[in-house]
């Protein structure tokens, strides 16, 4: 029986606090009790802190405090002008901010998240790094081949197709999401997820696809666990696989679950073993004071608000 105070809808979650860290707006939870450390979250494209509304309890549970980071213009502060211009460099300076403010930081990153989470996993204040579904770093090329490719440029559709390669911002159509990235959750949360959805800076996605963001594996002495869903059509387990390979991590996959993983059916099996393996991982250590104020912008938005493990490599 699911613990639903614990492990509550994530979809029907009203915001949790949020504050100013280093100048970027989190959503921020932290535990009553001793804290253990911190966990920096950094969320996908079309998306924002919101993602990670149905951990941050378990994870307070635990001891852990939680800094949901909401990109530039995300969140609260979403401003469709403003995003248009947005470059993944932005979102990663912002993550790195955080990251650095808080300090000895577990860096959890989901899709686009977990490159920004890998080009911080060098970092001297990055205690541990855990990918979920993450888009693939330079040094993979995942290029599918055409015959493969095909119905998903089509399903993508010649809207969405024309806005990345004519306009500044651009929205998946809710038939391509349904198909790709919320395939393994029911239709009425597809529906819900899809609506909460608002444009993304097109430089995002090319930002990816041209490998502007570096990683460097070389130099990565913390612990790091690359996760996948074994359903996931847009970034699947042979790419995770060898994002895992690339950085001599552990590899875990989910059976059933498909890129969502923070919001699917079985989303708190996922959290709980994320949270067995930070208990196995990473040594507690009391987090130092973290100097926040709530962002003057959105005084509304306050809200009181395992498995075996694989090593690759």
């Amino acid at each position: 029986m699911i613990d639903r105070e614990l492990f509550p809808d994530p979809l029907s979650l009203d915001p949790f606090p949020y504050e100013s860290v280093a100048g970027v707006t989190c959503e921020v939870l932290r535990p009553p009790g001793e804290v253990r450390g911190n966990v920096v979250a950094l969320h996908g494209i079309l998306s924002d802190s919101r993602s990670y509304r149905g951990f941050m309890r378990p994870f307070t549970s635990r001891g852990w405090a939680v800094y949901a980071v909401n990109y530039p213009h995300h969140g609260p502060d979403y401003c469709s002008r403003n995003i248009r211009g947005l470059r993944a460099n932005d979102c990663l300076e912002a993550a790195r901010a955080v990251v650095r403010e808080v300090g000895d930081a577990i860096v959890i990153g989901k899709s686009f998240g977990g490159l920004m989470a890998q080009a911080l996993a060098h970092e001297p204040d990055v205690r541990a790094t855990v990918l979920l579904a993450s888009s693939p770093p330079p040094g993979i090329r995942y290029t599918p081949k055409w015959r493969e490719a095909l119905p998903f440029l089509v399903r993508l559709g010649p809207r969405t197709l024309m806005q990345l390669l004519t306009q500044r911002t651009f929205l998946f159509s809710y038939e391509f999401c349904r198909r790709y990235i919320y395939n393994a959750a029911e239709s009425d949360e597809q529906a819900r997820a899809w609506h909460g959805s608002n444009p993304e800076s097109v430089w995002l996605v090319w930002d990816q696809v041209r490998y502007r963001i570096p990683v460097f594996p070389e130099r990565r002495e913390a612990p790091m666990l690359v996760t996948v869903g074994s359903d996931d059509p847009g970034l699947p387990v042979n790419l995770q696989l060898q994002t895992a390979n690339l950085w001599g991590a552990e590899f875990h996959e989910f059976p059933g679950h498909s890129h969502m993983l923070t919001l699917e059916p079985g989303w708190e099996r996922i959290c709980l073993q994320l949270l067995q393996w930070l208990d196995t991982r990473v040594p507690a250590v009391p987090a130092k004071p973290v100097a926040v104020k709530t962002p003057s912008s959105s005084p509304d938005s306050l809200a009181s608000g395992g498995e075996e493990l694989r090593v690759v490599g």
